[in-house]
């Protein structure tokens, strides 16, 4: 660990001799380099309100509806559930390209606590408040981008399951266009190195001394119509990861595909006694690829269609593990089994329709025979809220993961305000 945390900041040293500057990285919205000639730059008045602090606070709130049908059970005794999700940020951009944010999420469920959806692998509260990020950003001399604190990182090229994603030990919910995943504690160093981008990032979570911290090291290479990626992460007594990821144009075609892989787990399994254990010798893989392609119609509107298959080294073959897991709360919705497929189509303001998306998509578990298949329509109300109505289909054998509990369908509406 020490001989490859020498090599990392020898290499880091070398890069920082390069003049690079970053695109992404909050600036003031009036250039200074204008100059105050009188047919083109800023007037003074415009400087001194360049220079000004900036503070915004705003959030949004996502109340969600839901009605489940099972198989086993009457109209009465199926299941309703309201969700209620809000954030409040503060969001303080200061002179010379120095930012902070600051953003607290809540959750309020009237209708369930402690109950864990088999379909979202949400575990319902009845009220839980958290801190959802709080984040420092500056520069050195334009060259070198920090970023302190929690704060939310997704890595990958794919669009539902990242294998590459070191750091987010959970996927990201398909059922959510929102990332409601929570940010997580890093220290990240980003350098621009003319057109690729590298990182070193430092995860805290749980660290009490340097050794206990987990390190993330990723390399981003664009190639013309394509990007390459190569990451890794390393901790101390844990599985070493090596990732790649790769996004190209193939005609009209946006083809992407991820793989990574490592000796050993950090995963704990269990028998069909229930009985937990770890491997720290096999080798695994997890592969990620998929394509999306964007048809026009009409003048100005298209759609997407969106294909993808997702391997999970770590999964298991058995659907009567379900059970097993669900008991030691180590069931993982979308993640459990071995194989996956996801087909989606997505129109946004379709024809006259342009306060209205539309989505359909489809997730199939291959190991065990069982699919889910969602319809939504976002409607923008008013400038600020959104109502969505969905309907989601299980379907499939019996025993698989789509069907786990008997359920047949769930129809949803969802209420988004912003502020």
């Amino acid at each position: 660990m020490n001989k490859t945390l020498s090599r990392i900041f020898l290499l880091l040293l070398i890069l920082n001799s390069f003049v690079v500057f970053a695109e992404d990285f909050p600036t003031d919205e009036i250039s200074l380099d204008q100059g105050f000639a009188e047919d083109k730059g800023i007037t003074q008045e415009q400087k001194d309100f360049s220079l000004r602090d900036k503070t915004e606070i705003g959030g949004s709130i996502f109340s969600d509806f839901y009605y489940s049908t099972y198989s086993d059970k009457s109209f009465n005794n199926n299941v309703f559930t309201n969700t209620n999700l809000g954030y409040v940020y503060l969001d303080s951009k200061l002179p010379e390209d120095v930012r902070f944010f600051l953003k607290g999420k809540f959750v309020y469920t009237p209708t369930s606590e402690g109950e864990l959806s088999p379909v979202t692998g949400e575990t319902y509260e009845k009220l839980s408040a958290d801190l959802d990020e709080a984040k420092i950003m500056f520069n050195a001399y334009n060259s070198v981008f920090f970023t302190l604190g929690k704060q939310k990182v997704k890595y990958g090229a794919a669009k539902f399951w990242n294998p590459t994603d070191f750091l987010n030990q959970t996927m990201k919910n398909p059922f959510y266009d929102y990332d409601r995943r929570t940010g997580l504690p890093l220290v990240k160093m980003h350098i621009p190195i003319n057109s690729s981008n590298f990182y070193l990032i430092g995860d805290l979570d749980d660290a009490r001394n340097i050794d206990q911290a987990s390190y993330v090291v990723r390399y981003e290479l664009p190639l013309e119509a394509s990007e390459f990626s190569i990451s890794t992460r390393a901790k101390k007594d844990s599985a070493t990861k090596l990732g790649f990821d790769l996004s190209t144009a193939l005609y009209e075609i946006d083809v992407y595909a991820e793989t990574s892989v490592s000796k050993g787990s950090d995963k704990i399994f269990y028998t069909q006694a229930g009985t937990p254990y770890m491997d720290t010798k096999k080798t695994f893989w997890d592969v990620s690829a998929g394509m999306s392609y964007e048809m026009p119609f009409l003048d100005a509107d298209s759609i997407t269609f969106s294909l993808e298959y997702y391997y999970n080294g770590e999964g298991y073959k058995d659907p009567s593990m379900y059970g097993i897991l669900w008991l030691k709360k180590a069931y993982v919705p979308l993640n459990t089994s071995k194989q996956y497929a996801m087909f989606m189509i997505y129109a946004p303001n379709p024809g006259s329709w342009n306060d209205t998306n539309i989505s359909i998509f489809n997730i199939a578990n291959l190991t065990d025979s069982s699919a889910i298949t969602r319809a939504e329509l976002m409607y923008l109300f008013t400038k600020d809220l959104s109502i969505g109505f969905n309907i989601t289909g299980h379907y499939g054998k019996s025993s698989g993961e789509f069907r786990l509990y008997g359920q047949l369908l769930d129809f949803g509406v969802r209420f988004e305000l912003n502020f």
